[in-house]
């Protein structure tokens, strides 16, 4: 049985929150995958928004996309 979409979407933006806890979030980027992106967008676009060319999580992390496993999700010192 294939889990939820919506639950597979509560869970990378629990998962992405608990990795930032210690870092500053500003200075940040996490790293998903389209697919993830696309799931989060469609069951938690409040999370997301736009400045300029750069899409941000919760209003200051940056978001980055990778073409590796779905479930690997990363954050990394953002490029400012």
């Amino acid at each position: 049985m294939e889990i939820n979409e919506s639950v597979k979407a509560n869970s990378d933006i629990t998962a992405i929150d608990v990795m930032l806890e210690d870092y500053n979030k500003s200075e940040y980027a996490i790293v998903i995958t389209l697919k993830v992106f696309n799931r989060l967008m469609e069951h938690s676009p409040k999370h997301f928004s736009h400045k300029g060319s750069a899409i941000l999580y919760k209003g200051e992390t940056h978001v980055y996309l990778h073409n590796r496993s779905d479930e690997e999700i990363t954050v990394q010192k953002a490029n400012n």
